[in-house]
């Protein structure tokens, strides 16, 4: 076991899982090869962004309430769980159709890893370094989304449109296993105990 102290495991563990959204900034890079193989007019390819935009939008709101329902590390688990399943899918689309179905289905899966793992996140540290934990949370987003086109040209270049998709499925599988260092939600039983 590595000697970092528990906040901070939890915190690498959830910046893990977190960098999959960002770095959707990749599947811009591989819009002209998706164009090709699919045979797909330039104005087709938008739905590829807004299937996935639209499906974490609706449920961003909502991610949050159902973490505090349920527990915010099972829903963040399930995330995990939904989105990996996801970018397979995306990459295995033998069809356009099925690109865009698998796109709605990331889109729910980030929705619900990113309502919980800031909110993890913020359990795991006291309120006093709260502030800075989550400027850090966030310099790891930015950070993963500057870097995402750069990325995104490679793994096309070297491996095609898919790897876009399945080149993150490794980050969240391993931010699946590495879950069980992240303390069960608190927030979840002090809720239980005042209904």
């Amino acid at each position: 076991m590595l000697p970092v102290s528990l906040p901070a495991r939890t915190f690498l563990v959830l910046c893990l899982g977190a960098v999959v959204a960002p770095l959707d900034a990749t599947v811009n890079v591989a819009f002209p090869s998706l164009t090709g193989d699919f045979g797909l007019a330039v104005a087709d390819i938008r739905w590829i962004v807004i299937a996935y935009v639209l499906a974490y939008s609706s449920l961003a709101l909502i991610s949050g309430r159902i973490g505090d329902l349920y527990g915010h590390r099972p829903v963040f688990r399930a995330g995990l769980l939904v989105v990996a399943v996801a970018f397979l899918a995306c990459a295995a689309a033998p069809d356009y159709g099925w690109l865009l179905a698998a796109r709605v289905v990331q889109g729910v899966g980030i929705a619900l890893l990113l309502g919980s793992a800031l909110a993890l996140a913020m359990a795991a540290y006291p309120e006093t370094r709260r502030t800075g934990i989550l400027a850090r949370f966030a310099a790891v987003l930015a950070v993963a989304l500057a870097v995402a086109p750069a990325a995104g040209g490679l793994l096309v270049e070297w491996f095609g449109w898919r790897a876009v998709f399945w080149a993150r499925a490794p980050l969240a599988l391993a931010a699946l296993v590495l879950l069980s260092h992240v303390p069960d939600n608190p927030v979840r039983g002090g809720a239980r105990r005042q209904r």
